[in-house]
């Protein structure tokens, strides 16, 4: 939540901190650091002892709370560490069962620190706006984790497969679509067309 107003009432408590081994007393503009900070370091002990994939999945539980369309799945390596994980809400699933006749992923994003890809899914809406479907963070971008990132998406969507799915082209999503959506037409997304068209005559030149 956003810092409140300050407001003083008269009254003469104080606080006294300690912070990077000296100590103050007064109002918190005597403090070496500001109002967010304080809000790190109680979110910091709120999750203290918990791993970041113990925090993340605490927090897809308490949006279930509130967002009963929420879904998520996740699978654990061989040392029961997080390997893959999937997630997406209700407003999401709700406009998959609508505008997901044509899905479009990507692994092109940034990796964050841990080094994994993360996989969006996405479509077009009506309105001819980009609508996103889902997230996967996966280990590795192996033909297993990707066939394990469209079961749990078929789930979410119970069981309604894709009409046309759009790629970059990558070999090992072509062969994962076609043993997980055999019935669904695989097609080259229009930026990879160009693309490679322009690679092509820049290569060749115009006959």
């Amino acid at each position: 939540m956003d810092p409140q107003p300050i407001t003083r009432c008269g009254c003469e408590a104080q606080i006294k901190v300690h912070v990077d081994g000296t100590s103050g007393s007064g109002g918190f503009e005597t403090i070496g650091f500001e109002i967010k900070d304080i809000y790190n370091a109680i979110e910091k002990q709120m999750w203290a002892g918990e791993t970041d994939a113990e925090v993340e999945l605490t927090f897809f539980s308490g949006l279930k709370s509130i967002d009963y369309g929420m879904f998520w799945k996740y699978s654990l390596d061989g040392e029961k560490r997080l390997q893959n994980l999937f997630w997406c809400d209700g407003t999401s699933r709700y406009d998959c069962s609508v505008f997901g006749n044509v899905l479009g992923f990507d692994a092109m994003y940034g990796r964050n620190k841990y080094k994994c890809p993360l996989v969006i899914f996405l479509g077009v809406d009506h309105h001819m706006r980009t609508v996103v479907f889902n997230y996967v963070i996966l280990n590795n971008e192996s033909e297993d984790s990707y066939v394990w990132l469209l079961r749990p998406f078929l789930e979410a969507m119970k069981g309604k497969p894709p009409k046309s799915v759009m790629t970059d082209g990558d070999l090992v999503i072509k062969s994962t679509v076609g043993i997980v959506f055999p019935g669904a037409h695989y097609r080259l997304c229009s930026w990879h067309l160009l693309r490679n068209a322009t690679a092509k005559v820049g290569r060749f030149g115009l006959s």
